[in-house]
């Protein structure tokens, strides 16, 4: 699947700053730059906008004119490995990437791409020069790694009783950089429907929330059960197959521990009016990070299937 990752809040940023300017102080423009790397992804996007202060325009109109938003002299480029990559400057509506509607102008919709280039554990350098002279904007950040579930191992089923707390853990890579990890369960299950008399696949994401420099998360068992109980309708009355448990991890890089909220990065920077108050960019706002994300399946334990279908929460849901 294709992600892109950026955030766009200029206008907030205009409605934010507007009382610190004159009001008939000369346009002046903010680099606004959003990158999030993930090693494994075959394409890597970096998002280069500008948010004006503008004495005559509001910041709606401003929004709606694409060479507001867009720099037409600016070259993006990565280094890793001592190696310099120039990025493409592209319209990623193109390629099946459209910018989401709203106060912006959506068409085109510039990004710089880079296609392949990284490993874990790299150090990556952004480096972003104008032909007109303003200064180039620079921020530098490590590439994660890769992440392993270690328990539930991949040779044990998943136990999850009522009345006892249930223990993940996970390792990461060796460096010793502040993390922030998102972690996520995935229940699957199946869902016969009445029309074609086929079972339909379904799944459910149970949000177990954040921990930080940490590889463990310890919650209670009893709350997958109020969780399947809130998110399955069991005024639908049907017959319903339990799956697969998956484990989702998603990690940010301390960038992201100073700046943004962890949802953004696991989920994709698309839209998001907040403005971070942390910055790595040389000048203007914006991060330039790393993400890595796993997902593994594990098979649920007889007795945590007899507890799906006996629980108070659940029993009522039509598991066989």
């Amino acid at each position: 699947m294709k992600k892109l990752l950026f955030l766009s809040g200029l206008v907030a940023i205009c409605w934010n700053c507007s009382n610190e300017f004159e009001i008939n102080a000369p346009r002046k423009d903010i680099p606004v730059v959003y990158s999030l790397i993930d090693f494994e992804e075959a394409n890597h996007y970096v998002r280069l906008e500008r948010a004006f202060l503008d004495s005559e325009l509001s910041a709606l109109e401003l929004a709606q004119i694409p060479d507001s938003l867009y720099y037409d002299d600016a070259e993006v480029t990565i280094e890793v490995g001592g190696i310099l990559r120039t990025l493409d400057r592209i319209d990623a509506t193109t390629i099946g990437l459209p910018r989401n509607t709203g106060i912006f102008a959506d068409q085109p919709n510039i990004v710089y791409r880079m296609i392949g280039g990284f490993q874990g554990n790299e150090q990556a350098r952004l480096n972003i020069t104008f032909a007109d002279g303003k200064e180039p904007i620079t921020a530098s950040t490590t590439i994660l790694g890769d992440i392993e579930l270690r328990s539930p191992s991949s040779q044990a089923q998943f136990s999850i009783r009522p009345d006892r707390p249930v223990t993940l853990r996970w390792a990461h890579d060796a460096q010793d950089e502040p993390r922030v990890y998102k972690i996520d369960l995935l229940f699957q299950y199946q869902e016969l429907d009445a029309e074609t008399n086929q079972f339909v696949d379904q799944e459910l994401r149970i949000d177990l929330g954040t921990v930080q420099d940490d590889q463990t998360m310890m919650f209670d068992g009893q709350r997958f059960y109020e969780a399947l109980g809130a998110g399955i309708d069991a005024e639908v009355q049907t017959t319903r197959l339990i799956g697969e448990l998956w484990v989702e991890i998603a990690a940010a890089g301390q960038e992201v521990i100073a700046g943004t909220r962890i949802e953004n990065a696991n989920s994709g920077i698309t839209s998001s009016q907040e403005i971070p108050t942390f910055s790595n960019l040389s000048r203007g706002i914006g991060i330039f990070s790393s993400r890595k994300t796993v997902v593994e399946g594990r098979i649920l334990t007889a007795q945590t299937r007899d507890s799906i279908r006996q629980n108070s929460f659940t029993k009522d849901l039509g598991f066989l």
